[in-house]
């Protein structure tokens, strides 16, 4: 599991599991499976670190369990989530991600 800080310095535990990709999917309809593809295009990795409302959508959705016990709204977290909060939350999803698929 890794951590990250929003910009109010609330910290956030970041760990996806089987039940946080069918909440992401659920909520962003973005497939963490098929994005962790090799192709350049459909690569999950390329198209997050790009698109940092994205990456905050997938990030939230993930955290949305402890979210929901601090009461922080969809809404409240982007507004949590600025520069080094999206590069450390970022890198947290990035690692975490990678940790989640077994070795070959």
């Amino acid at each position: 599991m890794k951590t990250f800080k929003d910009k109010n310095n609330n910290l956030w535990e970041l760990s996806i599991t089987v039940q946080a990709i069918k909440r992401v999917k659920e909520l962003t309809e973005i497939d963490l499976i098929a994005g962790a593809s090799e192709k350049e295009e459909n690569n999950i990795f390329i198209k997050l670190s790009n698109d940092a409302i994205s990456l905050c959508n997938v990030v939230y959705s993930i955290c949305k369990p402890q979210a929901d016990e601090k009461n922080i709204t969809d809404d409240q977290f982007g507004e949590l989530m600025t520069g080094d909060a999206i590069a450390d939350a970022t890198q947290a999803f990035i690692e975490e991600l990678i940790d989640f698929f077994p070795s070959a």
